[in-house]
């Protein structure tokens, strides 16, 4: 698929992950950041957020986890998150 419907999609579900949490302010990382996707703040501290939404968990009923990528350390070994939210889709 393509980088942009990728991104598009993953934006959705970021905005998605907003609902579970207290916040003051967010901020939203843009085009090609890895270390996080959210910046949730509340009375001054700084919560990162990671968010990965899984289209075919549903089918295999096996999660994937990204580590690596290309022999690269990727994903879950170089996140800067504090929380990792993943959607199963359905």
């Amino acid at each position: 698929m393509p980088f942009d419907h990728d991104l598009k999609k993953g934006k959705f579900y970021e905005t998605e992950a907003l609902k579970y949490f207290e916040y003051d302010e967010f901020k939203q990382s843009q085009g090609l950041f890895k270390a996080y996707d959210l910046d949730l703040t509340l009375n001054g501290v700084s919560t990162k957020i990671e968010v990965k939404a899984d289209f075919t968990a549903c089918r295999t009923g096996n999660i994937a986890i990204e580590f690596q990528c290309s022999s690269i350390e990727s994903g879950i070994l170089t996140t800067m998150a504090d929380i990792w939210v993943h959607y199963v889709i359905h």
